[in-house]
């Protein structure tokens, strides 16, 4: 790049040539550097950018402004700078896990092939903090991956953020705090029945002991389940704890939606008919109580069960049948 043309760039990036630091130069409107285009070309400023990306990391307005440049103008960057680029940008984020999120960065770092499975699983379990007014996970990088995602997780992404998860709850020493890391760890393991047991013991324990909103609104409380049979009795528990009083809820419906969700995940990876007699045979014990709606799910268990694991004779076993 012609070394004049280079310090002009580096001159309205920031108050010093060669650099993305100090004052920002921008249009009068927003923070753009778009109004760049008319006197650069796209691969001159992003070669200048990945250059001097590491600048653009002490101020993070100065970091939006250049992530959603990069991120719209991305096939101008040779595969040398995207790799550059993307190491850097996510030793950023795994610098500041745990500060608030900002989405112009993160959607220019999965752009930049960024995986969360590349952070450090320490570092995003710590990250997992709870907000000043103690409501919910706080509003920063390591949540974003499992509230505001930008991109469809892989299964790696995703085994990882459960891990960091699972990791987060064993470290939790307050109760609330361990709660809510539960909530959202159902999304990625519905196997884990430590987990889940203390999580129905704090349902029941308790009245007053709340689930958050986005878990009670909406129908997204379906995503608080376990699949582990060996959790059947508690599952039972739950199930008469939310009908325990007549009068409605949304808290109790949450807690009989947790039951009754749980009661299909069980019966939907159940190979065995042993296993599905005793996932029915719970229901049918709650069901002669006097929740005959139960009977109908109960059949709807049992149907699907049977077309799940329907395997059709085969000619030698029909004539043997002969």
């Amino acid at each position: 790049m012609d070394i004049y043309k280079e310090k002009l760039i580096g001159i309205s990036f920031s108050a010093f040539p060669n650099v993305i630091e100090g004052s920002f130069i921008v249009a009068y409107d927003s923070y753009s550097i778009d109004y760049l285009d008319k006197y650069f070309s796209p691969k001159k400023l992003l070669t200048f950018i990945s250059n001097n990306f590491r600048y653009a990391f002490l101020d993070y307005r100065k970091l939006i402004t250049i992530c959603g440049y990069i991120t719209g103008h991305l096939n101008y960057a040779f595969p040398y700078q995207k790799k550059k680029m993307k190491i850097e940008i996510t030793e950023y984020i795994e610098n500041h896990l745990g500060e608030s999120y900002y989405p112009s960065i993160t959607d220019c770092a999965f752009a930049l092939d960024f995986s969360i499975s590349d952070l450090k699983l320490e570092l995003i379990a710590n990250a997992f903090i709870i907000d000043e007014k103690g409501h919910d996970l706080a509003y920063n990088y390591a949540s974003s991956f499992i509230r505001y995602q930008s991109h469809e997780n892989t299964d790696s992404e995703n085994r990882h953020l459960s891990e960091a998860l699972y990791k987060a709850f064993l470290n939790c020493k307050d109760v609330f705090h361990k709660k809510t890391i539960a909530e959202y760890y159902f999304k990625y393991n519905s196997q884990n029945s430590e987990v889940f047991k203390f999580y129905a013991e704090y349902l029941m324990e308790d009245d007053n002991h709340t689930i958050l909103n986005q878990f009670i609104h909406g129908g997204s409380s379906t995503s608080i389940k376990t699949a582990n049979i060996e959790q059947i009795e508690i599952v039972n528990k739950l199930f008469r704890y939310s009908r325990a009083k007549k009068s409605k809820s949304d808290r109790r419906d949450a807690i009989l939606a947790i039951a009754l969700s749980s009661y299909k995940a069980m019966a939907d990876i159940a190979c065995e008919c042993d296993k599905l007699d005793l996932i029915l045979n719970s229901m049918k014990e709650l069901a002669d109580e006097g929740h005959d709606f139960l009977y109908r799910q109960m059949l709807e268990i049992e149907n699907n069960f049977v077309e799940r694991t329907y395997k059709p004779l085969s000619i030698e076993e029909i004539i043997d049948l002969g």
